[in-house]
């Protein structure tokens, strides 16, 4: 991911307009800030050595593949073309460049709910006398990077299955959809044993 000064012609649209730049395998995506109109483009995966296969099961977000990051450098002014972006304004077009691990998951769903014991090899406690439900583990993670799309209502959901309200139908409030959370929460997201047994990190190589 870099944030980019925008060329001397580029237009200042204040936060209205996003890109995507789709490729036979992979794509870029670019957004501008409101205000200054500074750049944020991602992607490039595919421009890794082994063309991606190499970035997966890396945990390190202290480093960055130099290939992916010279293609992201050079861009802008490549896809919107010299006429519409001008020349660079600042000395360095480029202000600043990171990388950050992506939960993926094999079908490309999220994993959203209580974790069975048997999949994490660990012990629950016992439930205590003053305790209504069993102790438990949870998760609301794999959004494939795109968090902001399905994350908030994600974890809307493990929330009502921990205080056990899962089956109750809510009216609707700020954040929390009306109805059972069945009716808003697909069955294909839920984190069940059958669903991990029957997944394969090979999936992505033909998903992605």
């Amino acid at each position: 991911m870099t944030a980019q000064e925008p060329g001397s012609l580029f237009p200042a649209l204040d936060g209205t307009r996003s890109w995507s730049v789709i490729h036979q395998r992979g794509f870029d995506y670019i957004s501008q800030r409101p205000g200054a109109g500074e750049l944020l483009v991602g992607g490039g995966m595919v421009q890794s050595p082994d063309k991606g296969m190499d970035e997966f099961g890396v945990w390190r977000d202290d480093q960055s593949c130099y290939s992916i990051r010279a293609y992201l450098d050079g861009l802008l002014p490549t896809i919107f073309g010299a006429q519409n972006w001008g020349a660079d304004r600042g000395e360095s077009r480029v202000r600043m460049a990171w990388t950050g691990c992506m939960g993926f998951t094999p079908d490309l769903l999220p994993f959203v709910g209580r974790l069975d014991p048997k999949l994490t090899g660990r012990r629950l406690p016992p439930r205590s006398s003053g305790q209504a439900k069993q102790p438990a583990e949870w998760i609301s993670a794999g959004f494939q990077g795109e968090g902001m799309v399905m994350a908030w209502l994600s974890g809307v959901a493990v929330g009502l299955m921990v205080i056990g309200d899962e089956d109750k139908v809510l009216e609707e409030t700020a954040g929390i959809p009306a109805g059972k959370m069945s009716d808003w929460l697909p069955k294909e997201m839920v984190c069940s044993k059958r669903r991990v047994d029957g997944s394969s990190v090979s999936d992505l190589a033909t998903l992605l």
